[in-house]
């Protein structure tokens, strides 16, 4: 079984603390930073812009092409007839080398961003509690995608009154969208996991009373490895959130988080949270009411639904 962990070496924070642009990043209250086993990954809106290694030495960041191609860049085209050197020159000499330039990267990313995943940058925005997003947990993680650098969006669209849905592959590792520090209504802290679905997502709607498959397969995964990996995310978690806070400052976190880095004990919370939202009132009010009634009353307490993703706060 494959073992969860978040770290890096203390190497590798001086080194990252220590470069130019790391001061752009790290204060860019847009920029969600994501600890790795030894490793970190910077998302806008979703869309991983920057994974970044400890080579040993110094960092080595990793972007995605298409995310280097400023997007005020006036011809997009390449000239392949002879000189195609010089043409090939010209363009790649356009393209952004450097991470202190991170609007112009983010600028870049946000044709590639779709609506699920702006929903979720939203919801983060609004609660600093947040410690993670896209948390791969799986028993089996061959052929998943380690580093989570996939800007992958599931779109909806009405076609014919039937939903028609696209799917980018992922890998198989299964992924939830966010981890947050809560107290409970004791006052203790829990790490709480949620997965965040459009209402388009035929995923949270089944006919009659049968059960929609977030409910009946994708929520019971989860708490199964929840419960599998509760040790490893105990530990793993507490170091998350002493690096992030040395990495970005105690401002940018809810208090519970800097609790939690100083040695406030927290237990796991083994049953995902479900959000949903992209709603209107007319649709809330019609058919998609009875859904989302149907959603609360299968995860009784753990449904969180609101039109404005920017509205909702996590909290047990």
């Amino acid at each position: 079984m494959a073992k969860f962990n978040r770290t890096l070496k203390p190497a590798f924070v001086a080194a990252l603390q220590a470069q130019p642009w790391w001061g752009a990043i790290a204060g860019d209250p847009d920029l969600f930073i994501a600890v790795r086993d030894g490793y970190i990954n910077v998302y806008y809106r979703g869309c991983s812009l920057a994974l970044i290694r400890y080579s040993g030495s110094s960092p080595e960041v990793q972007v995605h092409y298409k995310y280097l191609v400023p997007p005020e860049l006036k011809s997009p085209y390449i000239t392949l007839s002879s000189p195609a050197s010089e043409s090939m020159t010209q363009f790649t000499e356009k393209l952004t080398r450097d991470l202190g330039k991170i609007n112009q990267i983010k600028r870049a990313s946000r044709p590639y961003a779709g609506m699920e995943k702006t929903g979720v940058h939203k919801i983060i925005r609004e609660n600093s509690n947040v410690i993670d997003v896209e948390i791969a947990l799986s028993l089996d993680v061959t052929g998943a995608d380690p580093d989570g650098s996939a800007c992958e969006e599931v779109s909806f669209s009405e076609v014919g009154g039937a939903t028609a849905r696209i799917k980018e592959k992922r890998g198989s590792a299964p992924r939830i969208d966010l981890a947050a520090f809560c107290k409970n209504k004791a006052g203790k802290v829990e790490l709480v996991l949620f997965e965040a679905k459009l209402y388009s997502d035929p995923r949270i709607k089944a006919k009659g009373t049968a059960k929609p498959m977030v409910v009946k397969e994708q929520i019971p995964k989860y708490t199964e490895l929840l419960q599998t990996y509760k040790s490893d995310l105990r530990q793993s978690y507490r170091r998350a959130a002493k690096l992030l806070i040395e990495l970005r400052g105690e401002k940018a976190f809810a208090p519970v988080v800097a609790e939690v880095a100083d040695g406030t004990p927290f237990t796991i919370n083994t049953e995902p949270r479900l959000i949903v939202f992209g709603f209107d009132k007319d649709q809330r009010d019609n058919k998609w009411g009875a859904h989302l009634a149907k959603l609360k009353k299968l995860l009784p307490g753990r449904v969180l639904a609101a039109g404005n993703p920017g509205s909702i706060q996590l909290v047990l």
